[in-house]
């Protein structure tokens, strides 16, 4: 059996192990497609497993420990490789660490990509590694990150790459901060690094958001062509200036890049090619707008059942978009790859098009924005309100506004474009409040003069002051005794939940930073217990935890919880939303311990309910949950 066969029956046995029993044979049918032999092949260790029970596993397990205690007794940090001096460890991937390095030749950074002992034993895997730095140094295209060289130095083979200071595409989207005129903006420049790709017959094959660079400047840089494939060209295409290129194809079945970025035909283990990269593309622009994943499951090899038979919801039944950005998203995840995009030059094309009227759109609205007497602008609304726009710093650390709800990027723009087209029916609007205005003055003038006294309004206006000022706080919430102010903090990468004292503004972290992503905090009723969810980086599901607030360890107690819970008025239940990969949503209850948790209800389509999450009536008779 050759490197790569093993490869591919291996990962299918590891993904069936993770199914119950009487799911295996229909996963292997849709994976293995045609290929009966390799079925067999999987079933065979499948019953081996079930026979020899744990022992066998239990030595695989102690021989991976023993290699992986040997790999990581060597680090270059600190050292130096052939004229590379090691600084500092950046990332790690399936391919390779790579570090930051000073080349004290050119007295320049670089990254430097570092192939572990193990792979550098396997001839395969050695083929791919010298594949991608020829394929990527062929590459010269501003947002392609640059290859300089390949070499090795004390045994160890590296290719040293352009070091690109700024953050990656996940991280732009975890924040949800970034505008959607931003975001169609470094997808469109992806696309077209991926199209000078694809001219050069490279295919990507693992494109992700954390295979994207958004450098200082706001450009994206493509990074990682670890997967990289020359795709057979038609014998019609040819450049007479390239260089001949090798073609390496890796064996149809082979399953290769990220689980939740893969087309159908690169999670069958078929033939790939460039339309391959735009489908991962329009996964990660669907995740940009939704912030979630088109395709979800509780293991790999659920997101793959769901890449292969599921559709994924529309755009639509998150947040309000533009139409012209459905119809791309869903061109670009067309399960038949003859229906997609043909090429990423024709992807890039429409997300600049559709870039371009937003900004249009803007431009006339903005025409409509007049600057009041203090220089600030502002809009007037139907209501008389005040709303403002633009703050000057000297006026940026308190300020009196109307309440207004928040909307995501996508909605904003959305709205906008809307309200400018329906300036004609505004208009008419208008006319109807001027006659209604004046009968109003005719019934007030006509009236007893006599003064009557009428209690202000509650919430006419809110006061913001600042509580932090790192510029790292991703979400916040208040207990309910006014007490303490609970928020998620990020750096680097890394998520930690804190707590402050509103009266002495102590800060006290009760869950320690990690590289998993915390939201939904909710406070018990009586402020001593914080609930709250932990997704893992790259995967869709959310675990519900509880913490005590004045320290202590934090308790798993529900697996599978979208969006934030609603305490019952007596603090013994708690209600949440659960969606699936099938598109359904279930409204949820449980024990405020998280045990006996039930159904209460499902909803499928567009009428789904929302992960904003659910709220008791004070009475505890009755749940609301937007849909």
């Amino acid at each position: 059996m050759t490197p790569e066969r093993w490869e591919q029956v291996g990962q299918l046995y590891q993904a069936a192990l993770e199914l119950r029993p009487d799911e295996r044979t229909s996963f292997l049918r849709q994976a293995c497609g045609e290929d009966e032999s390799l079925c067999r092949e999987v079933e065979s260790l499948l019953a081996a497993e079930e026979e020899a029970g744990d022992f066998l596993a239990a030595g695989a397990i102690d021989d991976a420990a023993k290699a992986l205690a040997e790999e990581k007794s060597f680090s270059p940090v600190g050292k130096r490789l052939g004229h590379y001096q090691v600084r500092s460890l950046l990332g790690a991937g399936g391919m390779g660490e790579v570090y930051l390095a000073q080349d004290t030749k050119l007295d320049r950074a670089v990254a430097l990509k570092i192939l572990p002992a193990e792979f550098a034993t396997d001839k395969s895997r050695m083929r791919r590694f010298e594949q991608e730095a020829k394929s990527a140094a062929a590459l010269n295209h501003q947002h392609i990150a640059h290859v300089y060289e390949i070499g090795e130095a004390e045994g160890k083979p590296f290719i040293s790459m352009e070091y690109i200071e700024g953050e990656t595409l996940r991280d732009k989207i975890h924040r949800g901060k970034t505008p959607l005129p931003k975001l169609l903006k470094y997808v469109a420049q992806v696309a077209g690094g991926l199209a000078k790709a694809h001219e050069r017959g490279i295919v990507h094959r693992d494109l992700k958001p954390e295979n994207i660079m958004i450098t200082r400047d706001g450009d994206a840089k493509i990074l990682d062509f670890g997967l990289a494939k020359l795709a057979l060209l038609q014998a019609s295409t040819t450049d007479a200036e390239a260089p001949t290129e090798t073609i390496l194809a890796t064996n149809p079945g082979v399953v290769m890049g990220t689980v939740q970025y893969m087309s159908p035909e690169q999670a069958r283990g078929l033939d790939v090619d460039a339309r391959t990269d735009i489908w991962s593309l329009g996964v990660m622009l669907y995740e940009m707008v939704t912030g979630r994943a088109p395709f979800r499951g509780e293991t790999p090899s659920h997101v793959i059942v769901s890449i292969l038979e599921k559709e994924p919801l529309p755009l639509a039944c998150y947040s309000e978009v533009p139409e012209d950005l459905e119809r791309i998203v869903m061109k670009a995840l067309r399960k038949n790859k003859e229906e997609r995009y043909q090429r990423a030059n024709d992807l890039a094309h429409d997300l600049k098009s559709l870039r371009q009227e937003l900004a249009v759109e803007a431009r006339l609205i903005k025409r409509s924005f007049q600057p009041d007497s203090k220089g600030r602008e502002t809009a007037t609304l139907s209501r008389g309100q005040a709303v403002i726009a633009v703050i000057p710093p000297s006026e940026a650390r308190t300020l009196p506004v109307d309440v207004s709800h928040f909307t995501s990027s996508a909605e904003y723009e959305t709205s906008k474009i809307k309200n400018y087209k329906q300036a004609p029916a505004l208009i008419f609007a208008l006319v109807l409040l001027a006659v209604g205005v004046a009968l109003g003055l005719y019934t007030f003038l006509r009236r007893d003069p006599t003064p009557t006294t009428n209690p202000a309004a509650p919430f006419q206006t809110i006061e913001f002051n600042r509580l932090t000022n790192t510029g790292k706080i991703e979400d916040a919430v208040i207990s309910p005794d006014g007490k303490y102010v609970a928020y998620v903090a990020r750096d680097g990468g890394r998520e930690s939940i804190w707590l402050k004292q509103v009266t002495t503004s102590n800060n006290v972290e009760i869950v320690p930073p990690a590289e998993k992503q915390f939201y939904g905090a909710t406070f018990s009723h009586d402020s001593n217990y914080l609930y709250y969810n932990v997704k893992e980086r790259n995967n869709s599901v959310g675990v519900l935890h509880r913490v005590p607030v004045l320290g202590g360890v934090s308790a798993k107690l529900i697996v599978d919880v979208d969006g934030p819970i609603s305490l019952s008025p007596d603090g013994k239940q708690l209600a949440f939303v659960r969606g699936s990969s099938a598109g359904d949503r279930a409204l949820m209850l449980a024990n405020a311990d998280g045990s006996e948790e039930r159904k209460l209800a499902s909803r499928t389509g567009y009428d789904t309910f929302s992960f904003g999450g659910p709220a008791w009536s004070p009475d505890g008779k009755s749940i609301a949950c937007g849909a």
